[in-house]
């Protein structure tokens, strides 16, 4: 008898007997009924381990992609059309107490700030251009902290489901820019000032 579902043949049912006798239809037709069976749990226990060994290869993927990212020096957070962190690869800043996964955005965007990105985080999921967004915060000794924030719009299948936000702190570019803009003008200042000593000694 033929173990099969639809017209895959799984495996076949041999069964036999100490005395020869006629075909018993009924005993044909339990065997049917029964390989119909088997090969409906073998294709159940076949999908499930399937199930398991895609589960288990997504599992060990995210595993990974979180490890990366948490020796990424950028912060990276996906906040969903709610405004509610999915994932975050920091932890809560200053000392904040909790899981930063379903708490605000705004736990990690300073106040000052929190306007312009919730502009560009409508934009994003209203199907807009990714953007780019330059924050300035003041630290608590004075000194300016500058970030370079990027959100672009997160899909599934056709729709936006939210955001992905990417924050790197460029404090050191801008101080190093800040100092070679000064020493450019120290040194425009210098030539000017030796073009009008040799005008004042050379009349």
């Amino acid at each position: 008898v033929p173990v099969k579902y639809d017209d895959d043949v799984l495996a076949v049912m041999e069964v036999f007997g100490m005395i020869r006798q006629e075909p018993d239809a009924l005993l044909l037709h339990l065997l049917e009924v029964s390989s119909v069976q088997l090969a409906t749990a073998e294709l159940r226990e076949r999908a499930e381990q399937r199930a398991e060994a895609a589960q288990s290869e997504a599992s060990a993927a995210r595993e990974e992609l979180e490890a990366v990212l948490e020796c990424a020096p950028a912060l990276v957070i996906a906040i969903d059309r709610d405004g509610a962190i999915r994932f975050a690869n920091k932890p809560l800043p200053n000392g904040m107490i909790g899981d930063a996964v379903g708490s605000s955005w705004r736990s990690y965007v300073p106040l000052s700030a929190q306007s312009r990105v919730q502009h560009a985080f409508k934009i994003v999921c209203d199907g807009g251009a990714p953007q780019t967004l330059e924050i300035t915060e003041v630290a608590a000794d004075g000194g300016k902290h500058w970030f370079t924030t990027y959100l672009t719009p997160m899909r599934s299948g056709s729709k936006v489901s939210g955001a992905l936000l990417v924050s790197q702190d460029v404090t050191q570019m801008k101080r190093a820019e800040q100092d070679l803009y000064g020493a450019q003008r120290l040194a425009s200042i210098g030539t000017l000032a030796a073009g009008v000593a040799h005008e004042i000694n050379t009349p």
